[in-house]
């Protein structure tokens, strides 16, 4: 993929995308083209467990619980009543993403478990590029409901014994309602949430998160590479298996999973341009690599090649 980005510098987009041979290659040159041309490189925050494990792509049953293992990792998120007794469901699709990437980000960055609502996550929804429209904003409450209505366990084994922990993202109600109205106004992240983010924060850049857009697992690949590559001693293979066990919630089966994952693993590396990951037979293999948040500007700057 860092021949894409070279490609970019030298010939520009438009020459790219005339060449493409599909769709998917477009899209890949647009995603790698927004990235790269992108001013605003600031970086946001995650916990590891968010980059090995995923939350749901669409909505699920009210009060089914939502289970992914991965390895010695496991997550469980539990949907709870809110106070009228109504079960919301997992916080799902790219809009829980976001939100929860915003928590995490504000929490490092201010070093505070009082997290801005309004604005402050008003504008950074904007920075990532979801419109200020009515239905993204119904989306947007949607997924805080479940979010303030979910409990979650975390548990990871290693040979200190692990890590393990159960509690809510959040104390109380991201809102105050007015005039039957959500007003957005600030939230407290519970005690475990966010020692478990300040504990071992893992860097992104917003840049990348806002190229990949609605791409739930592109979005999930990256934070996954980006929590991996930069702690890798040596070459791992990651067999096919393992990967539709973590990334392959939304698809029936191996065979139809393989291209999907193919098509959002090529969008994540347009995104991340010193990930040394190849697809292969057998899996995908990954090599040590920079972590993608390294601060500055873009590395690459696009022209547009006419």
């Amino acid at each position: 993929m860092a021949d894409l980005h070279h490609r970019l510098n030298s010939q520009g987009q438009f020459a790219l995308r005339l060449q493409a041979r599909d769709q998917d290659e477009r899209r890949v040159i647009d995603t790698a083209a927004r990235f790269l041309s992108e001013e605003n490189v600031e970086p946001a925050f995650t916990h590891p467990g968010l980059c090995l494990t995923v939350l749901p792509h669409r909505e699920r049953p009210p009060q089914e619980i939502w289970r992914r293992v991965n390895g010695t990792v496991s997550l469980m998120v539990q949907p709870t009543a809110d106070h009228e007794g109504a079960f919301h469901g997992v916080p799902s699709g790219s809009k829980a993403r976001l939100i929860l990437l915003y928590l995490q980000t504000e929490a490092i960055k201010t070093n505070s478990r009082q997290i801005e609502l309004g604005r402050s996550m008003h504008a950074w929804l904007c920075r990532m590029g979801v419109k200020p429209s009515g239905t993204n904003y119904g989306e947007v409450n949607r997924q805080s409901r479940k979010i303030e209505n979910c409990l979650l366990t975390f548990s990871r084994d290693d040979e200190d014994g692990g890590v393990r922990w159960r509690d809510t993202i959040i104390r109380g109600s991201f809102d105050r309602t007015q005039g039957g109205l959500r007003e957005l106004m600030a939230v407290e992240l519970s005690d475990s949430f966010y020692r478990a983010i300040c504990d071992h924060p893992v860097p992104v850049a917003e840049a990348a998160i806002r190229a990949l857009g609605d791409r739930c697992t592109a979005i999930d690949i990256y934070l996954w590479l980006a929590y991996r590559l930069h702690a890798l001693g040596r070459d791992t293979l990651v067999s096919w298996p393992r990967l539709f066990a973590q990334f392959g919630a939304a698809t029936t089966a191996l065979k139809h999973f393989k291209p999907r994952f193919a098509r959002d693993l090529d969008l994540a590396l347009a995104v991340y341009p010193t990930a040394r990951v190849e697809l292969c037979e057998e899996g995908v293999r990954l090599e040590a690599s920079p972590p993608p948040y390294l601060g500055g500007r873009p590395r690459l700057q696009v022209g547009d090649g006419r």
